[in-house]
């Protein structure tokens, strides 16, 4: 029956429709356009049946899908709603913590390490400005190592020191970097 062609009765016309694969019965049938009670033929039979008895088997299998849907857009509904959920107790968990959290405080001494890193990154960018206006500077070079050196030290000391405070890594690599780049930069002028 898999390459039948199926003809439908319009009972209140009397005009015969089709013919039909089964693909496009099985259409007709999940938008129940086509109902168990509703005449059909083979393309090659001359009488006619219900639809429920020539077509059973394809109105049990549509029957089915229906139900698999069903159960599908129940379970999605039901995961929207656990994550729904989810977020809420999160929101309201991380509220509750923000609340009771007590303010972070540093110390004097280590407010002095962030103070010094604070001051040795803002030498290193100055003297990162400085080289780029004059690249050739053989002073300023020597400067901007000696600051990058400290800018090392303090970065490594306030990160020891000051675990909670989000202090930007800066390494060597960082160092080649940034001069790598202040070359780039010398290219690209005129």
């Amino acid at each position: 029956m898999a390459d039948a062609k199926i003809f439908i009765m319009n009972e209140l016309l009397g005009k015969e429709h089709g013919p039909y694969s089964l693909a496009e019965i099985e259409k007709l049938i999940y938008r129940k356009k086509l109902k168990k009670k509703h005449l059909v033929r083979k393309s090659d039979y001359s009488k006619w049946f219900r639809a429920g008895e020539l077509l059973g088997k394809v109105f049990d299998g549509v029957d089915r899908r229906r139900v698999l849907e069903a159960e599908q857009a129940k379970e999605a509904k039901t995961q929207k709603k656990r994550r729904k959920q989810h977020l809420k107790e999160v929101k309201a968990a991380a509220r509750e913590k923000a609340e009771t959290h007590e303010p972070y405080e540093i110390s004097e001494s280590d407010n002095d390490i962030l103070t010094s890193y604070l001051a040795a990154k803002n030498e290193y960018q100055e003297g990162l400005k400085a080289m780029a206006d004059d690249p050739t500077n053989s002073d300023l070079n020597r400067e901007l190592v000696d600051r990058a050196e400290n800018l090392l030290k303090m970065t490594r000391l306030a990160q020891s020191s000051l675990p909670e405070e989000p202090i930007q890594d800066f390494d060597v690599e960082r160092f080649q970097q940034d001069l790598a780049n202040l070359g780039e930069e010398e290219s690209d002028q005129p």
